[in-house]
């Protein structure tokens, strides 16, 4: 379109001929800089701008938070480096969906007590590391692949099937002590693995 901007680096410029993006543009601006979200009103305010995130996103839950839910980062498509998700004892947040999520650089998810994850549209990650018990259900049917490594230690999984799409694993493979899982067939599509791989119990 004869304008260099933001989104001829995202490559989804929909007026630029020369761009390789096929889907439109983000529904919002790109944020600058990592932040860190303490309440639901700070999360809302953020998307009625924001969607895209070059930097890192952080967010810790416990007893007494002001954040109730996650509902608020619903806007969030792209974060370019980790998203720390934390949910401490009491944190009383049982569901997380990012309904809009397609990419985040490292992806790491800690939950004290039973909680269920929906990323729907996830395509890639840089890292994906689900290490706690309170991981009990997970959806990630779009997740193909993985540019490092994948860690699912110590959580309430009974299966691997939310897996089934993913493909590649381009660094390591840490699978254990993972109590309540009875079937590893659901990472069946799994073609290549760059790195080592433990199974232990």
């Amino acid at each position: 379109d004869g304008v260099v901007d933001v989104w001829d680096c995202w490559g989804q410029d929909t007026e630029d001929t020369g761009g390789t993006g096929s889907a439109g543009s983000p529904s919002g601006e790109p944020y600058f800089s990592s932040v860190q979200f303490v309440s639901d009103a700070m999360m809302e305010e953020f998307c009625e701008r924001y969607s895209v995130v070059y930097g890192g996103v952080t967010v810790t839950v416990a007893e007494g938070s002001e954040i109730t839910s996650l509902d608020g980062l619903s806007c969030l498509e792209y974060v370019s480096n980790d998203f720390h998700l934390t949910l401490n004892t009491g944190s009383g947040i049982s569901e997380v969906s990012l309904p809009n999520l397609e990419y985040v650089g490292e992806f790491t998810v800690y939950a004290a007590e039973a909680v269920s994850l929906e990323f729907p549209v996830l395509e890639s990650t840089g890292k994906l590391a689900l290490s706690s018990p309170g991981i009990a259900a997970i959806s990630v049917d779009s997740l193909t692949e993985v540019s490092g490594t994948v860690d699912l230690s110590q959580t309430s999984l009974p299966n691997l099937d939310a897996f089934a799409n993913l493909m590649s694993i381009e660094a390591n493979f840490y699978l254990g002590d993972n109590d309540s899982m009875t079937d590893l067939s659901g990472m069946y599509g799994v073609t290549s693995i760059g790195g080592s791989v433990s199974i232990y119990s």
